[in-house]
């Protein structure tokens, strides 16, 4: 420990330098305190954010599915009905997959927002 002290010996502050010290320490701290609420209020905004979007597709209106699937629904009725004949989907689009004998399968799928009309 005596070499350290020979290489940078011991250096007094100046006069007041302690008390200098300690009020600029007590005035940070208590700066610092006043201005906490800021980081809690972000953090807060942030969870809620976060939760915020994680439970928007939870909460979509349950009519909106109904009301899709009863489109989708209608579609393949349409199709069972219609045989051998080309189907019309309307606010949809039809693919026909697979083609056999007394076997046809579609692909039916809902492209726009259902229409009030449409839905009975």
């Amino acid at each position: 420990m005596s070499e350290f002290q020979t290489w940078l010996p011991p250096i007094d502050p100046p006069p007041g330098g302690y008390a200098r010290l300690a009020d600029a320490l007590s005035a940070r701290r208590e700066r610092a305190a006043r201005h906490a609420w800021r980081g809690r209020l972000a953090w807060v905004g942030a969870s809620l954010a976060v939760v915020f979007m994680a439970l928007t597709p939870l909460l979509r209106a349950p009519d909106a599915q109904r009301q899709q699937a009863q489109l989708i629904a209608a579609s393949l009725e349409q199709a069972w009905a219609l045989g051998d004949q080309e189907i019309v989907v309307s606010d949809g689009a039809a693919a026909e997959i697979l083609k056999a004998p007394g076997l046809r399968v579609y692909w039916v799928g809902v492209v726009g927002e259902p229409q009030e009309s449409d839905i009975q």
